[in-house]
């Protein structure tokens, strides 16, 4: 099903609605303005191999009223004005600048949207990770510690940079395949 766009920063996608990102910044800027001491805060974490920013909502008297956050590879295009936006995003989702119950952005919807895991793109993969010795249960192990998203949830630039990284890391079970 494709992504409907319903104009003034909606899209419908199955059926659900989503807002962009402007679009709840902008509400939320109508009903809780700077002035009045309301503010979206936003602090970046990196490791070697990850960006995350938090973003949070906060109320005049300085409690914290919502918070978001965006994870992503550091070395994915624009990550830190990605990782930003779709942190505050979430965060004025949390605080109830959605459409209907939809937390996600129109942003998030649309990157997912464009992910497509077609059965070539699949063996492809899986012969790369061959090619580097790597078994399932070790790539399983190492994605779920470094708390990586898994292929079929990137895009495929981002599947490209997941292999050189895991080719980088050396984390192959045995003798590389030739």
């Amino acid at each position: 099903m494709a992504i409907v766009d319903e104009g003034d920063g909606i899209i419908s996608f199955h059926g659900k609605k989503y807002s962009t990102v402007k679009r709840r910044v902008d509400a939320f800027r109508a009903d809780c303005p700077i002035h009045r001491g309301w503010a979206i805060h936003t602090t970046a974490v990196e490791t070697e191999k990850l960006v995350t920013f938090r973003a949070e909502i906060v109320a005049p008297d300085g409690r914290v009223v919502a918070t978001g956050h965006k994870r992503d590879f550091r070395n994915a295009d624009a990550v830190y004005e990605k990782c930003e936006t779709g942190a505050i995003g979430r965060a004025l989702g949390a605080a109830g600048y959605e459409e209907g119950e939809n937390l996600a952005s129109a942003e998030d919807i649309e990157r997912w949207a464009d992910v497509s895991w077609t059965p070539m793109e699949q063996a492809q993969f899986w012969q790369a990770l061959a090619a580097m010795s790597i078994r399932w249960e070790t790539f399983d192990h190492y994605m779920s510690q470094n708390e990586y998203p898994m292929p079929w949830n990137i895009d495929p630039d981002r599947r490209s940079a997941l292999l050189k990284h895991l080719d980088e890391a050396g984390i192959g079970d045995g003798d590389r395949a030739n």
